[in-house]
């Protein structure tokens, strides 16, 4: 067996052995740009379905909420199936090549609806579309995210490494924020032939970039993997949820995913109908600058929250990430108004920051807690924690999307009215876009002052890991 090494040095530096290379992150990086088709179906769901179709908004929540809860179960199957893939061509690689070819081919058919249908008709064209979607979204998703965790030990490589995925994100995040907007050009017929032209090009950028880490990146742990027999599936998911600084991560999440996903859930509806009044073509422009203003401000953020990490620590990076999340959740009760419209902005940029921790540090300290795992179990089950902290994220989304078409039906949203809705309603939608993530966050702060998985601990967990089988 390999002796280790000497223990890497306290601190910040990084050895060269355990170093990713930058064309390897770019790599890394790339294979996040088809999130935009996860994210397009979250940004044009309710616009397409409800506001043009006329499909009742709880309907198309449900489609979604369903569709998550199904890509939960599918996560936990592809990362179960990819830990336990022994293949000359690596537990990872294979998933992510065919999955990126199968969600290419899928994605565009969410938006090429029949015409004509009944309500019940689209509601089962678009429950059955996404489903197959997501099934296929899951075989490349949990491999790519387990690539990313093996990439190296280092416990602040990994931030390095998940800051590169963040930034790809981030990205997507931008055009997908334009796509409602794009579907209102005047070069279209109408929002439907924009929804299906914006369907397939999003569909060809999946297959195309979701090809790229499947023939590009080395895989880590490959040969430790390969002499240990992985947990069956259900002792699997078992095993990780006793795994308490798992559970106290998913705390955490839970309280930034239910934040994320109400701004983009209901947002939408208060800026048509509160900030500007029915005007449908002036929300979707607003949206997609609001998009875009926020997802500027986490990659901005992102050198920051990296420095910040390496210096200060992953735990109380995140700690001021979530505090300023929780301001401006509080903010949008004064941002999102009709005398001033692009204040929302503001909001915008202090929502940044906290979504830039989520996608970075939080990614990171799944990659620690699999080291963690691994000294009480002795196995490398990187898919199965990328499937479950996905899951805990997705299960918040469908939280989310669920708790705002509730909200739309409780406080009286009505569809038929055209631009304008009664000032109660309005009231307790504005209410519950303020209260329910503050609840969230504030859920997360709670948690986070538990995690036990700090720098010194991790640099101990390594140590004996190394001493036990040496170097990887």
């Amino acid at each position: 067996m390999q002796k280790p090494d000497p223990a890497p040095p306290a601190g910040p530096v990084t050895s060269a052995r355990d170093r990713v290379p930058f064309l390897q992150k770019v790599a890394i990086g790339l294979g996040e740009i088809p999130s935009i088709g996860r994210q397009g179906i979250e940004q044009l769901a309710l616009p397409i379905y409800n506001i043009t179709l006329g499909v009742n908004p709880m309907l198309i929540t449900l489609v979604l909420s369903l569709a998550r809860f199904w890509d939960a179960i599918m996560h936990a199957v592809a990362g179960t199936v990819s830990d336990n893939t022994r293949s000359r061509f690596g537990r990872r690689r294979p998933y992510v090549l065919a999955g990126a070819i199968v969600c290419g081919l899928t994605l565009p058919a969410i938006w090429l609806m029949p015409p004509d249908l009944s309500e019940t008709g689209y509601f089962v064209f678009f429950l059955v579309t996404v489903f197959v979607y997501f099934t296929a979204y899951s075989f490349f998703d949990v491999p790519l995210a387990a690539l990313a965790m093996e990439a190296t030990p280092d416990y602040h490589e990994r931030t390095r490494v998940a800051a590169y995925k963040s930034f790809f994100v981030q990205l997507m995040g931008i055009a997908s924020a334009w796509l409602f907007a794009i579907t209102q050009l005047d070069s279209f017929d109408g929002t439907l032939q924009g929804a299906r032209f914006t369907g397939v090009t999003m569909g060809v950028m999946v297959m195309v970039f979701g090809m790229i880490p499947a023939l590009t990146i080395r895989e880590g742990y490959r040969k430790l993997s390969a002499v240990r027999k992985g947990l069956p599936f259900y002792q699997g998911i078992r095993a990780t949820f006793l795994n308490r600084p798992f559970v106290l991560l998913c705390g955490i999440a839970a309280g930034n995913g239910i934040c994320g996903n109400m701004v983009g859930a209901l947002g939408l509806y208060i800026t048509v109908y509160h900030v500007y009044d029915g005007d449908l073509k002036a929300a979707a422009w607003l949206s997609g600058l609001w998009g875009t203003v926020f997802q500027l401000s986490t990659i901005a953020a992102l050198p920051l929250v990296t420095w910040l990490s390496t210096r200060i620590g992953k735990i109380r990076t995140l700690q001021l990430c979530l505090a300023i999340l929780l301001v401006g959740a509080v903010s949008k009760w004064f941002t999102y108004g009709p005398e001033w419209p692009h204040l929302v902005l503001v909001t915008a940029v202090l929502l940044g920051p906290g979504q830039t921790a989520f996608y970075t540090i939080i990614r990171s300290m799944v990659a620690d807690i699999c080291d963690y795992d691994e000294l009480e179990t002795g196995l490398r089950r990187e898919g199965m924690y990328a499937s479950m902290q996905a899951w805990v994220d997705k299960a918040m989304g469908s939280l989310a999307t669920v708790l705002s078409g509730l909200v739309l039906v409780v406080v009286g949203f009505d569809q038929s009215a055209g631009g304008h809705q009664a000032p109660d309603t309005l009231f307790y939608m504005r209410l519950a876009f303020v209260a329910i993530p503050v609840i969230g966050v504030t859920i997360a702060l709670v948690a986070l002052r538990f995690f036990p998985l700090n720098e010194e601990r991790m640099r101990e967990i390594r140590r004996e890991l190394e001493t036990r089988r040496g170097a990887v």
